[in-house]
């Protein structure tokens, strides 16, 4: 993870990524037919003005688009779209990621993360570490930075997420390399990540992990 701030190119994939599992769900309320069409309608606002937002969006007017998805944040909060409301908290922290305003978009990622964290698949949850990660090493907090790449690790581990975990590994060695200079917890992590890209006949990230061990290696002070 060798960048902090993310571009409006990036953002833009970005979006498209999460968003592709940002399907539209039913509210679930009592039986009452007032309850019910409140309910539906506030969805549809919702889910226009979301849209709204996507368009300001397209025309690079990001802080109008902001306006847009705020207003909907409202709306799904009210009616519990659970699913809604972290992915429109993860579009908000992104916008000002974009802008520079590391603090600001922590505090609307760190409120998406427990949301994604209770829904099915954890839908998002990797990206909304990532974007943590990204913003805390922005603020040089890589303290905080790492501790959201653990939990990500951790996450990763526990849900069998081969991949994740070897991102991850990686991503934790790059932090101990290059932010805190503690080569030997880099070379710890890079050696895990060495031996599950070896079980998964990953050859290429094998090889990236080899290469930057012998990188790390040279930039070790010689034993006396």
């Amino acid at each position: 993870m060798h960048y902090y701030k993310i571009s409006l190119t990036a953002l833009t994939t970005f979006i498209l990524t999460i968003s592709s599992t940002a399907a539209n769900f039913s509210v679930i309320f009592p039986p009452s037919q007032v309850l019910a069409q409140t309910a539906n309608n506030q969805q549809a606002e919702a889910s226009r003005l979301e849209k709204q937002g996507f368009q300001e969006f397209n025309n690079k007017q990001i802080p109008k688009a902001r306006q847009f998805w705020q207003q909907a944040l409202t709306l799904y909060r009210e009616i519990k779209e659970r699913k809604k409301e972290s992915f429109l908290l993860i579009l908000i922290g992104m916008t000002y990621q974009v802008e520079n305003q590391h603090q600001t978009a922590i505090n609307y990622l760190e409120q998406a993360l427990p949301i994604a964290q209770q829904l099915p698949n954890r839908h998002n949850e990797m990206s909304i570490f990532q974007l943590l990660v990204m913003s805390y090493s922005s603020l040089k907090n890589y303290d905080k930075a790492l501790e959201f790449a653990q939990q990500a690790l951790v996450s990763a581990k526990t849900n069998n997420n081969y991949e994740s975990e070897k991102t991850w590994l990686i991503n934790i060695a790059e932090i101990y390399e290059d932010n805190l200079q503690d080569y030997g917890k880099a070379i710890e992590y890079y050696q895990q990540a060495l031996v599950r890209a070896k079980a998964e006949n990953d050859q290429k990230t094998e090889r990236n992990v080899l290469v930057s061990l012998s990188q790390l290696y040279q930039k070790m002070p010689n034993p006396r």
